[in-house]
């Protein structure tokens, strides 16, 4: 500032734009005097956080006792990248039934920064063991968003366990994580399934290219033929009905145990009359789902299993 009439005697001072008390104004900013003609500086008096204050609007003011001049002077903090991101959970847990479809948005999770600009915009990236081509989640970059890409299957997969790396785009920027547990919920989607378990006998017996398991005519009332078991991949199906629908007055099953069966003979069985029996049995779980399995009695006795 210059004065023609009065150069040596100038007073400056920094005053609050609006005339009111703004003591943090007056604790960041102070005067300098350069000692050089006509100029004056800005000193800064302590460090600045633009997430509190963004700009200090001021007035300074030059008086040589009996006029005063004013200049407005407007400071704009610039944003640094300061701030790491954070997310709004450090975990994330949910469960899925294994039936949900493709293309679902499951989750979206969130990560914030108070810096501004590219300091504050934060890319999003899934970081897992498990091959990423049979990975079922993907994750928008930009949005959070997780969803579904690949079918759910609980029997081959119940639990995945992952983290979610959270990175802003400015200089020096620091990754942060979060932890993503689903679990995956059983549906009732497999059919039972029933295994047939021949004794160890003479291997002329059995005839591996047709299933077929040969036993004497004439068997003792009682006797026991052979063993079937029962099992259903689906976890809700804790108990499985196994039963006998064709030649019930010859041949009778009796349950072992929860899922193992044994099929014994209550009626005469004569090559002479019948060469051949087909037995079905029907296994059903406590779903919709059942599924029928056939063995072959030829006489000799013989059986087989078609399946």
């Amino acid at each position: 500032a210059a004065d023609l009439d009065f150069q040596d005697r100038l007073e400056y001072r920094i005053l609050a734009f609006n005339e009111s008390t703004d003591q943090d104004l007056f604790e960041t900013f102070s005067l300098v005097n350069l000692h050089t003609e006509n100029q004056l500086g800005l000193r800064l008096l302590k460090s600045l956080d633009r997430e509190k204050r963004n700009i200090y609007k001021m007035r300074i003011s030059a008086s040589d006792g009996e006029l005063t001049g004013q200049l407005l002077l407007d400071v704009h903090i610039l944003d640094s990248n300061d701030n790491v991101p954070r997310f709004e959970h450090e975990q994330y847990y949910l469960k899925l039934y294994e039936n949900t479809p493709m293309s679902t948005d499951i989750l979206h999770i969130h990560a914030y920064d108070n810096d501004e600009g590219l300091n504050a915009l934060i890319n999003y990236t899934i970081i897992t063991n498990h091959p990423l081509e049979t990975f079922p989640f993907e994750i928008n970059a930009t949005t959070g968003i997780i969803k579904l890409i690949h079918l759910l299957d609980y029997e081959q997969e119940t639990t995945y366990r992952f983290n979610v790396r959270a990175r802003d785009n400015g200089p020096d920027a620091i990754n942060v994580y979060t932890q993503i547990q689903i679990d995956i919920l059983d549906v009732n989607d497999c059919p039972p399934d029933i295994d047939f378990i021949l004794p160890d006998i003479d291997p002329n017996k059995i005839d591996p290219r047709k299933y077929m398991f040969y036993i004497d005519e004439e068997q003792k009332i009682n006797t026991r033929l052979f063993h079937l078991s029962v099992n259903d991949k689906d976890s809700m199906n804790d108990k499985i009905v196994l039963k006998l629908l064709t030649y019930t007055n010859l041949f009778q099953l009796n349950e072992q145990y929860n899922d193992l069966y044994s099929l014994s003979v209550i009626g005469r069985l004569d090559r002479e009359q019948q060469e051949q029996y087909r037995l079905t049995f029907e296994a059903r779980d406590q779903g919709l789902h059942f599924i029928e399995r056939t063995i072959l009695l030829p006489n000799c006795i013989s059986n087989g299993l078609n399946r």
